[in-house]
């Protein structure tokens, strides 16, 4: 073992406990100067007690594809280097002696010179372990001093000691007596924390790319006894860690940092809401990278999580192992934890939405996790989350969500319609337009009617699917001819199919004229059926019915008289019809005396549907 000591002189040490205020009773043991104390052998073992471990911190345990493990072994953890020994006075708290071990034996026994006290009175020994020599530059000569005395320490980027030594401290209390003390075991705690990180990244329709994982608000400093409150004269840095698509985990030490419970109006109820609210310097892990979640880009999002043993704890003890076990599955609104530093903008596909109701469009809301945004709709539009309408025309929600729009009436018209609708998100006024296509009505082919009563016809009309619509009949001379085949409504049961609908009519009466008679139906959908005004959905199919026709026969008979003279006519079915005869050229009988010649007597039977006459007139 080697041993190095620093032995002060007389004058200096009283110099220095006069600066000190020290008394001539403090300075001398009974009248027995301080050097002239007797030194007597001490032995101790030295044991590094094991890390103690707060409740773990974890959402969720999984197994990782990358792990970037930087702790030290138990062994380096646990091992001693340099020593530093200091023995004060436990009732005046002065120093006695002090002195430094460079190296120790693999058993960490260490074997030195202590002062002997008078009187049994009882000694305190402190053993500082991998933080040098603390009195290589001035001697630290009261107990409070030492206690006081800030360590600091080197560290990588990574949070790993360098050089990989753990400071640590112990002490001794006890009587240093003639013959010396052996065998005293002494307890020694790290000075250091450490925390071990577990992140992975799980959730449907969710990605995170880290692009750096990093551990902030870590002290710079120590002290050797352990405070119970923040070092005021603490400075600040931070370590970096593994950022991997597939996750990670990453250790760090660092000094303890004892920032304390939130209280009062600063307490939380949630892990969620571990902000970092009413408290300073709190160490925290923190993850930075872009989303993707639902189909939207979120840039520089962060998360970050406090170590502590709850949701108001931020203190980061010495020699405690923190244990964080943490799987991203999403950017959850009420996860306050969560933020994002650049949101693209509500986007909304431009293409309209079809002119029958029901056509649906996505809408994805970028808002800041937590935030809330409403929205009034136009009464055309309705929304649903996950499928589930949202009752009436407001829109309410927080966070980042994605909405589906969908028409609950086909558009009235044949214009296009459109909405402006004003969303205030993250601060941002933005509106999205929604438009829908126009409405069409297209009549059919004109129906053309035989003349005959009960003559039936069809057309048709296609007309936007959802549309009210209705058909009329008119007839253009007046006379209430024309009537719906049975079966076809004349008005709708139902809204309008998107398909072609058949209108069937008949004809009440056959066509007591020589010429065509017409009539129409007049299809009406939309906003065209109650608006007399609006005649862009208005459409007309005309109705023909053929002319009546009366066709008769001709015969040639000889001069004799005769009976029961017969002829024939055909004229349209149903028509009511009149015969007459119409007397021959001279006389109907005319006498023929041989000197003239023969004239032929004409007689023709005239058959008119004008004036009804339900009984035939004979013939003669």
């Amino acid at each position: 073992m080697k041993r190095t000591s620093k032995t002060i002189g007389l004058f200096v040490w009283l110099f220095l406990c006069m600066a000190d205020g020290c008394t001539q009773t403090e300075v001398e043991e009974n009248d027995i100067p301080l050097h002239a104390l007797k030194e007597v052998e001490a032995g101790f073992s030295l044991h590094v007690l094991a890390n103690q471990t707060p409740a773990t911190r974890s959402m969720e345990e999984d197994t990782l594809q990358t792990r970037a493990e930087t702790a030290l072994t138990e062994i380096q953890e646990s091992q001693i280097a340099g020593l530093w020994i200091g023995q004060y006075d436990a009732t005046t708290g002065n120093r006695l002696s002090g002195q430094y071990i460079e190296s120790l034996t693999g058993d960490n026994t260490v074997n030195l010179k202590l002062k002997q006290t008078r009187n049994g009175a009882e000694s305190h020994v402190w053993f500082i372990a991998n933080s040098g020599n603390l009195e290589e530059k001035e001697e630290i000569a009261t107990e409070n001093k030492l206690k006081e005395h800030g360590l600091t320490y080197s560290f990588t980027e990574a949070g790993l000691p360098s050089p990989q030594l753990c400071g640590m401290t112990g002490m001794w209390t006890g009587v240093v007596k003639e013959g010396g003390v052996k065998n005293i075991k002494v307890d020694l705690t790290r000075l250091l924390a450490k925390i071990t990180f577990t992140y992975t990244i799980g959730g449907t329709d969710f990605s995170f790319k880290p692009s750096s994982v990093t551990l902030n608000s870590v002290p710079k400093m120590s002290q050797v006894a352990a405070p119970n409150k923040q070092l005021s004269d603490a400075t600040y840095g931070m370590y970096s860690g593994t950022a991997s698509e597939n996750g990670a985990t990453v250790c760090w030490y660092l000094p303890e940092n004892r920032t304390g419970t939130a209280s009062g109006s600063d307490r939380v109820d949630s892990e969620l809401k571990k902000v970092g609210k009413g408290v300073s310097h709190a160490t925290y892990i923190e993850l930075t990278g872009d989303a993707v979640q639902a189909g939207v880009n979120y840039k520089d999002a962060t998360f970050r999580f406090y170590p502590g043993s709850g949701p108001n704890n931020y203190d980061i003890i010495r020699n405690y192992h923190y244990k964080m076990n943490v799987t991203l599955i999403g950017i959850d609104a009420s996860d306050e934890r969560i933020t994002v530093d650049k949101i693209p903008s509500i986007e909304v596909d431009t293409d309209p939405l079809p002119a029958a109701k029901g056509g649906t469009k996505d809408i994805q809301i970028t808002a800041r996790p937590g935030q809330s945004w409403s929205f009034e709709m136009p009464s055309w539009l309705s929304a649903l989350f996950d499928g589930e309408a949202v009752p009436g025309t407001t829109v309410a929600h927080q966070g980042p969500s994605k909405l589906t729009l969908q028409t609950v009436e086909s558009n009235p018209k044949v214009d296009e319609r459109s909405a402006d609708i004003p969303i205030d998100v993250n601060g941002v006024k933005q509106t999205i337009t929604v438009r829908q296509n126009g409405s069409t009505l297209v009549p059919g082919a004109d129906i053309f009617l035989d003349a005959e009563q009960d003559a039936t016809g069809s057309s048709s009309f296609t007309a936007t699917q959802g549309l009210a619509w209705n058909a009329t009949l008119t007839t253009l001379d007046g006379d209430n001819w024309l009537d719906w085949a049975t079966g076809n409504p004349s008005a709708p049961a139902s809204e309008s199919t998107g398909e072609a609908q058949t209108l069937t009519v008949r004809s009440s009466s056959p066509n007591p004229l020589a010429e065509p008679r017409l009539g129409t139906i007049t299809v009406t959908a939309g906003e065209s059926v109650n608006n007399t005004s609006y005649t862009d959905l208005k459409k007309i199919i005309n109705i023909t019915q053929a002319a009546s026709t009366v066709t008769g026969s001709s015969s040639s008979i000889s001069a004799e008289a005769h009976n029961d003279l017969k002829s024939s006519f055909t004229a349209t079915a149903g028509l009511f019809w009149r015969a007459s005869v119409a007397g021959a050229v001279g006389s109907l009988y005319p006498l023929n005396p041989a000197a003239q010649p023969l004239v032929p007597a004409r007689i023709s039977l005239t058959v008119s549907p004008s004036t009804p006459m339900p009984i035939p007139a004979p013939i003669i």
